[in-house]
Parts: structure tokens; C-alpha cells; sequence
């Protein structure tokens, strides 16, 4: 409540407050939680999703934006876990790495496909990704990687494999 004292005058006005939690679908915090407080009935209220590192946005509250009534008013924004390229050397050429799909920054709900090289070379083999070979960096210095392949973005939660195949060697003719 706020008090408010005026010579011969007493008023008390109930004060609100409104909650805005970024939350996983288990309901943990994914990132700080923000509140404005002292609000009275009639105030105006707005939210919006944030960019969280590593997540994306799956859903909205119904009520992003309003007016106060009587009450807190309580916005949950709720976040999906980002997938991740999983990269598989050769047996005997190194450890799986994992390298997680881009936030866009101007979008809390999407991905992006690197623009550099993340995937290794490795000398006599070629990455592939679902069937596909993947694209040198630069294709005059292999040493420099691959190109990450497209990030799924019609379902950004989804891991995307990367594996090596034995190179082919060209065949001299008898």
C-alpha cells in the first residue's frame, strides 16, 4: 500500500506490482526476473520477450501488455533449450564437440546458421551432415574448416549430427 499524508487528510491506495519471469518449460529461472512495483489500478503495464543465451523463445503470455486492476499481475515468458551441432571425428582423430546453435539477437524465438568455419578439417576425410557433404570455409586452405550446415530452423531444440567419411581417392587409370 502507499500512504499518503496531506495536512487534514489521510489517503491509502493499494500498490501493485508486475512480475516479468523468463522461465524454462520446468519453470526455472533462464534468466533474471524483473519487476516494477508501486503500480495502481488503471496504470499501465508492458513486457517483451528477451534474447537469452542458449534458449529460444517458445511462448508468450497471453497478456504482454495491459492495465492494472486489482492485483500483481504475473507475465511468464517461457524458453526452449537450443540444439547444437554434435561433431564426430573419425575413430582415433579426436573427441565429440558440441557447438550450439547461434541466438539470433534480434529475435528471442530463432536461431541462425554460423557464418564462419566451426566444423574441423580433417585430412582424407570429408564432413558430411544428413547424407550431405559439407562446404570448405575456403576452399584453398581446407585447414580453415567447414561450414556449418543450415541450423534447423523450423525446430531450433533439434540437434544436427556431423560425422566424417574416408575421402575418396581418385583411381589411375590401367
Amino acid at each position: 500500500y502507499n500512504i499518503e499524508v496531506v495536512p487534514g487528510k489521510l489517503a491509502i491506495t493499494a500498490a501493485y506490482k508486475v512480475i516479468v519471469n523468463y522461465v524454462d518449460e520446468a519453470g526455472h529461472a533462464v534468466s533474471p526476473a524483473t519487476t516494477k512495483d508501486n503500480l495502481k489500478t488503471g496504470d499501465d503495464y508492458g513486457s517483451n520477450a528477451i534474447v537469452v543465451p542458449k534458449y529460444y523463445l517458445i511462448k508468450s503470455p497471453t497478456n504482454p501488455n495491459g492495465k492494472i486492476a486489482t492485483g500483481d499481475v504475473t507475465l511468464n515468458y517461457v524458453y526452449r533449450l537450443i540444439g547444437k551441432y554434435v561433431i564426430t571425428p573419425p575413430t582415433g582423430k579426436g573427441d565429440v564437440t558440441n557447438s550450439i546453435y547461434p541466438n539470433d539477437p534480434k529475435n528471442p524465438a530463432a536461431i541462425l546458421t554460423p557464418t564462419t568455419a566451426i566444423v574441423p578439417y580433417i585430412k582424407g576425410y570429408n564432413a558430411v551432415s544428413g547424407g550431405k557433404a559439407l562446404t570448405l570455409f575456403d576452399p584453398s586452405d581446407p585447414s580453415k574448416g567447414y561450414l556449418a550446415p543450415t541450423a534447423p530452423y523450423a525446430t531450433p531444440d533439434k540437434d544436427t549430427y556431423i560425422t566424417y567419411q574416408l575421402a575418396t581417392q581418385p583411381t589411375t587409370p590401367v
